[in-house]
């Protein structure tokens, strides 16, 4: 995945770096790392973001509430 799709996930998930860093178990300049492109993306770091991603959907994040209205048209 590109990092600037991780960048775009990290924003929908209303999260900082550093917030995201720690949800994940790295440092906030491998966040910035990753999204710029300059460092790949572990599949243990891919894993966890796509359990953030699980966890905000079941708990109707408001963003993932307001795309689930957009794909029910």
């Amino acid at each position: 995945m590109d990092g600037k799709l991780y960048k775009r996930l990290r924003l929908a998930l209303g999260l900082t770096t550093s917030e995201l860093s720690e949800k994940i178990g790295v440092g906030a300049n491998y966040i910035s790392m990753m999204e710029s492109g300059k460092r790949a993306v572990s599949e243990l770091q891919s894993r966890k973001i796509i359990e953030l991603l699980i966890e905000a959907e079941r708990n109707d994040d408001a963003c993932f509430a307001e795309l689930k209205k957009i794909f029910r048209k």
